[in-house]
């Protein structure tokens, strides 16, 4: 076998084992979202573009488009969607605070229309 030949295979081994080497952790990581129930409080809104920043308890803040109930100081509950490159809010409704009430998400109330019809 001749030296460029030896020097050529041994070059795309290397090639390959580097390759193998980078996606290796890229296979491990998982890609499924993971959602978590947060409170977060709102604490500023705009006007002009329609827009609400809020900072969870845990400190993050995130904008979004303000709800039409929202006002600055109000608590919202929110699905916080991480897993990707950022973590972002979605499904926020408001927050109620207290003892035996509580915020009733969407799959409830489907729920208790399916119930009232019996």
């Amino acid at each position: 076998m001749g030296t460029k030949k030896y020097w050529g295979i041994w070059g795309m081994e290397l090639a390959l084992l580097l390759l193998g080497w980078q996606a290796h952790p890229a296979l491990g990581q998982s890609q499924v979202p993971i959602s978590t129930g947060v409170v977060a409080t709102i604490t500023a809104t705009d006007a002009k573009t329609n827009m609400a920043t809020l900072q969870t308890e845990a400190g993050e803040v995130f904008e979004l488009p303000k709800g039409w109930l929202w006002h600055m100081g109000d608590k919202v509950e929110c699905d916080r969607i991480g897993g990707g490159l950022r973590p972002r809010l979605q499904h926020c409704q408001p927050w109620a605070q207290g003892g035996s009430e509580r915020a009733v998400t969407p799959a409830e109330k489907l729920d208790a229309t399916k119930v009232g019809r019996r």
